[in-house]
Parts: structure tokens; sequence; C-alpha cells
């Protein structure tokens, strides 16, 4: 009777490890389901314009501030809504930031650039810390160093951003793509990479 009672604790001892297991593996399947589902509903924004962007963006002094004019509509090429779309532009020399909200942009759906009708969708880079006049930053956007985002989240609140980044001795702009938060522009590793590009 003694050796049936230890045979019964031992096969339980097994059946609950195997209970374990099945538990571990089951939790496994779901986080790996989740993420194939979250990897299909991801969106992804671009800047939707022939040829070089370089040739899309313009420079406008407006009220003491750099506009920038990007005659381009935002597409989302992802099979997810993007929401909290943002443009932010990062000059190298002076450091500056801008930044524009748009709205939500369904999957395969497009936001349109009403730039060349509007001025208030112009995109600005505020001038409140530099002394001078606006047309006197040297050589933008061609002749200085920059870095144009896309930032955008997905339905799950996943972050993540398309930088164009530019510089003022090559004649095009890189595209990469990129997941999670914005860096501060004290930390920007694409402005950060600018001078190590091999053009």
């Amino acid at each position: 009777m003694a050796r049936a009672a230890v045979k019964t604790l031992k096969q339980n001892k097994l059946l609950v490890e195997a209970t374990q297991k099945l538990v571990e593996s089951n939790k496994m399947l779901i986080e790996n389901e989740e993420r194939h589902h979250q990897e299909n509903l991801r969106p992804l924004c671009v800047f939707d314009h022939p040829g070089n962007l370089l040739n899309a963006i313009e420079k406008e002094s407006l009220n003491g501030k750099l506009c920038v004019k990007i005659d381009s509509d935002v597409e989302n090429r992802g099979y997810g809504v993007a929401k909290s779309v943002n443009i932010v532009i990062r000059l190298e020399e002076p450091l500056w930031e801008g930044r524009l909200a748009l709205g939500p942009i369904a999957s395969m759906g497009r936001y349109f650039n009403r730039v060349n009708r509007q001025k208030g969708d112009y995109f600005p880079v505020d001038l409140n810390q530099y002394k001078g006049d606006a047309e006197q930053i040297p050589g933008f956007p061609t002749d200085i160093d920059w870095v144009l985002y896309l930032e955008y989240e997905d339905i799950f609140n996943n972050r993540f951003y398309t930088a164009y980044v530019h510089s003022k001795i090559g004649s095009s702009t890189d595209i990469y793509f990129d997941d999670g938060q914005l860096p501060p522009i004290e930390s920007d590793k694409y402005l950060a990479m600018i001078p190590n590009m091999d053009l």
C-alpha cells in the first residue's frame, strides 16, 4: 500500500509538471499570436511624393518664423490605423525642432496636404530663440543638416517613426524606419549620424 501511495505521488508530480509545461506553452503561443496580430496591424507612414523629398520642401518666412512648406501628402501604407500622427523637423545647426500635429490616417489611406492653399498648414520651425531674420538661416533646405520625421502610433499605442535624413553635403535624403518613442533632440541618433553618413 505504501508503494502504491508513493507511485501515486510520483504520477501526480509528473502530471503537475506536465500541466505547468502546457500552461507555459499556451502562454507563449498566446503571446506570439498577439505579437503577430499587432505586427499585421502596424501602420507605416511616409511622404507620398515623386522623386527626391528634397524637391518637395522649401522655406518661407511667416510672422518671424521659418516655415517649412512640404509639397507632399502623407500616406499610411500599413494595414493598421496610424494615430497621433506628427510631422517633426529637427535642424542640426542651429539645434531647433518644430512640430505639426495631423489627424489619424486610416490603413492604406492618406492625409492630404493643403500647404499650397492655406498658410496655416505650413509646418513652422519656431524662431523665438533666433536673434536674426528667418531669411538669414543659411541655405535651408539644401545646405543645412536636418531630419524630418513622421511620428505615429498604432491602435495598441505602440510608437513608430519614419526618418528622412538630409546632410548638407548630400543631394538627396535617406529614409529610415524605427519604433519606440522619438528621442529628445539632444540625443537624436539620426542628427548625430549625419556627419558620419556615407555619401
